[in-house]
């Protein structure tokens, strides 16, 4: 998914880039939507478990900012494209709702870090929606057209200090 999004994925060539029959892959998945959809699971839970993990120990909202946004990024290279295959992908029916979970669990562990470093509920939802916002369009850019980012915005500490040291003024 990380290199073809969802429409790369059909099962004859998964059970052979995996080295098992297609009748294999068909006793752990009904059909090529069964596994869409366990992937879309595993990456919401996957997402969400490593979210918390991320921000159990840090009791300082602004510093907790800056583990989500930097966080959002990954340590891989391929961070964000398999969301980006789920949000895009034909199959968007399939992955929808664990799309919509992500980003309304996304946007309120922002939004809390915004609410405790003193925002009103609405400039906190605001503030987390336009980091969010901003993750996603630095995403695109990057992948899309990488030229077009600047060294200092391409890099991710410099583009989360920056983004962090905005939206945390009042």
């Amino acid at each position: 998914m990380a290199e073809g999004g969802l429409d790369a994925i059909a099962v004859e060539p998964l059970a052979k880039r995996l080295g098992v029959s297609k009748g294999s892959f068909y006793w752990h998945f009904k059909n090529r939507d069964a596994l869409v959809a366990a992937a879309a699971k595993h990456w919401e839970e996957t997402l969400r478990a490593e979210a918390a993990a991320r921000i159990a120990q840090v009791p300082d909202p602004r510093e907790r900012l800056v583990v989500l946004i930097r966080g959002a990024f990954g340590r891989r290279a391929d961070a964000g494209r398999i969301e980006a295959a789920f949000v895009s992908g034909r199959e968007s029916a399939l992955t929808a709702a664990a799309v919509r979970r992500v980003t309304k669990g996304r946007l309120a562990f922002l939004s809390q870090a915004f609410r405790e470093l003193g925002f009103s509920e609405s400039d906190a939802r605001h503030r987390a929606t336009v980091a969010s916002g901003a993750y996603v369009g630095l995403f695109v850019m990057r992948h899309t057209n990488p030229a077009a980012v600047p060294p200092r915005v391409g890099s991710v500490d410099a583009f989360v200090k920056d983004l962090t040291d905005l939206l945390t003024r009042h």
